[in-house]
């Protein structure tokens, strides 16, 4: 339960401050209420989810504020990164992160924006094994799984793919040639380009606090959706969803 409700908010099916339904989560999952709580506290724990008093659970809401600050401290991050990892990948390993970067090159003259977002993620999860820092690697790890909703499908921009494929490349390069404040250098700005602030901020949903209404193979909604009654009295009721829309963080 837990793995599918972070899988749901990092790929864009809750939106920030959508209000999560305990009873219609445990009707979907066929549990009581104790191991839906338990699930949400674990997402509490990661920064994904808030409980407010009289109100649950809801995804967390980040202010433009908090989204700047964790997009600097993940370029320092994957910098540093990318510096030990100059430092300390084995020769096998610089293998196989060449072979990554080749691997880019036909994703990128067909537009497939799915293997490209598939081969990122290996590209930068064999930086930081190469890093031998694994708790490095879950601080950045934290810092992406909490900024993903808020950046959907950033390939599928004109010319994304082709800026993320040239940051890589400068990456790889130095990482392979042990110049790690080189490697640094370039990951930073790999970063800080792939992830650039006002392309971030213009990718942000319209209205971050208005509920989506992501459902469960029933079709039934997951999301509470607030509505008044005789004499203005408010009372929480389900109701289908819409379309999924996917989403990817990535540089």
């Amino acid at each position: 339960m837990r793995a599918w409700l972070e899988n749901e908010i990092s790929e864009g099916h809750f939106r920030p401050g959508d209000r999560l339904d305990e009873q219609e989560l445990c009707k979907r999952f066929g549990v009581s209420r104790t191991p839906v709580r338990e699930a949400l506290l674990q997402l509490a724990s990661l920064g994904l989810v808030i409980f407010r008093p009289r109100q649950g659970a809801e995804i967390t809401r980040l202010s433009v504020k908090q989204i700047a600050a964790m997009l600097e401290v993940l370029a320092k991050l994957e910098g540093y990164c990318a510096q030990l990892a100059a430092r300390r990948m084995t020769r096998d390993e610089q293998d196989r992160l060449r072979s990554i970067l080749l691997s880019f090159l036909p994703m990128v003259e067909a537009k497939d924006v799915a293997g490209y977002d598939e081969a990122n993620h290996e590209f930068h999860e064999a930086i930081y094994a190469g890093a031998r820092n694994e708790f490095l690697a879950s601080q950045v790890r934290d810092i992406r799984r909490r900024l993903r909703m808020y950046r959907r499908n950033p390939f599928q921009r004109p010319g994304g793919m082709e800026r993320s494929y040239a940051g890589h490349h400068r990456v790889a390069e130095a990482i392979v040639a042990g110049d790690d404040a080189g490697a640094e250098a370039a990951m930073h700005e790999h970063v800080i380009g792939a992830v650039g602030l006002m392309d971030f901020l213009a990718e942000l949903p319209d209205d971050p606090g208005q509920p989506s209404q992501p459902s469960d193979s029933n079709g039934s909604s997951v999301v509470e959706a607030p509505r008044r009654e005789r004499g203005g009295a408010r009372k929480t009721t389900t109701r289908k969803s819409g379309p999924r829309r996917k989403s990817a963080v990535a540089s």
